[in-house]
C-alpha cells in the first residue's frame, strides 16, 4: 500500500509545473488566432524550430509520459482486483459441486459414512473454502479503498480540466483541434472504462453469491455468505472526488454536458458577432 502514497497530492508538484510551463510558453505557442503576432513564425525555420522543439520535449515528458505511467499503474491495480473478483466468483459458483466431489472421494476411502456425515463433510469443506474467499475478498476491498483514497481528488480535478478542454476545443473549431479532441475524449473514456470493468466484476461476484446453492449450506456457512453479500452491495468503483462514479452513464452525462455548454457559448458568441 505504501507505493500508492507516492501518487498522492502530498507528493504532487503539479501547480509549480503548470506555472513553469505557462511562463515558458507565454507568447511562444502556436495560436489559432491569426491576429496574434506573438508567435514563432515561420515555425520550421531556424531558430524558431529549435526553440519550439526544446519547449515541446519537456512539455511532453511532464504532460504525457508521467500521466501515462500513472494510468498504467492504475490499470494494473484495477485489473488485478477485477481478475481476483472474477476468479472468486467462479470459485463460489462451483463451491457446492466441489464439496460433493470432495465428499465422494472421502466416502470412497471411508465406507462407514452415513448421509448425515456426508452433509457435515460437505460443510466442513465449504467452510474451509469460504475462509480463503472471504480473505481475498477483503484484500480486494482494502486495495480498492486505498486506490480510491489516493486518486479520487486527482480524478475530480482531471474531470474539470477535461470538461473545460473539450468545450474549448469545440469552440476553437474542429478543423483546428481535430487532433486534440480524440486525445481529450480518450482521457475521460479511459477512466470510465476501467471503473466500469471493476463495477461489472463486483456485480458478477454478487450474482455468484446468489447462485452458490447457499440454501444447501449449514447455518454457519449461510451467515458467511450473507456477510459477503452485504459487503458486495457496496460496489467496487472509482469516483471523481467521491461525487460522481466513473462509469458509462457518467461518460454519457459528460458528453451531453459538454455539448450543451458548447452550443450555449457558441450561440452567445454568434449573437455578439452580429
Amino acid at each position: 500500500m505504501g507505493i500508492l502514497g507516492k501518487f498522492g497530492l502530498d507528493h504532487c508538484d503539479l501547480p509549480t509545473m503548470i506555472e513553469n510551463l505557462a511562463i515558458l510558453f507565454r507568447g511562444l505557442t502556436i495560436n489559432i488566432n491569426k491576429n496574434n503576432i506573438r508567435r514563432l513564425e515561420p515555425m520550421l525555420e531556424t531558430p524558431n524550430y529549435e526553440i519550439a522543439t526544446a519547449l515541446m520535449i519537456p512539455a511532453i515528458i511532464s504532460g504525457v509520459f508521467i500521466m501515462a505511467e500513472i494510468a498504467i499503474f492504475v490499470v494494473v491495480i484495477v485489473g488485478y482486483i477485477e481478475a481476483q473478483m472474477l476468479a472468486l466468483s467462479d470459485e463460489i459458483l462451483h463451491l457446492w459441486t466441489d464439496s460433493e466431489l470432495f465428499c465422494e472421494k472421502f466416502v470412497e476411502k471411508n465406507n462407514n459414512v452415513d448421509i448425515t456425515d456426508e452433509n457435515i463433510i460437505k460443510n466442513i469443506f465449504i467452510k474451509s473454502q469460504l475462509k480463503d474467499i472471504v480473505k481475498f475478498h477483503m484484500m480486494n476491498i482494502n486495495l480498492r479503498n486505498a486506490v480510491e483514497k489516493k486518486f479520487r481528488i486527482i480524478y475530480f480535478v482531471e474531470i474539470i480540466f477535461i470538461l473545460c478542454a473539450i468545450v474549448a476545443e469545440l469552440l476553437g473549431g474542429l478543423e483546428n483541434t481535430y487532433v486534440q479532441v480524440p486525445y481529450t475524449f480518450h482521457q475521460i473514456f479511459f477512466n470510465c472504462w476501467i471503473s466500469q470493468k471493476l463495477l461489472d466484476a463486483s456485480i458478477v461476484f454478487e450474482r455468484a453469491l446468489y447462485s452458490s446453492h447457499w440454501e444447501n449450506f449449514d447455518v454457519a456457512n449461510q451467515k458467511t455468505i450473507l456477510l459477503m453479500l452485504q459487503n458486495s452491495q457496496n460496489r467496487l468503483t472509482l469516483s471523481a472526488g467521491g461525487i460522481a462514479v466513473l462509469n458509462y452513464p457518467f461518460l454519457m452525462y459528460v458528453m451531453r454536458f459538454t455539448y450543451s455548454t458548447y452550443t450555449t457559448l457558441q450561440t452567445t458568441v454568434n449573437q455578439k458577432n452580429r
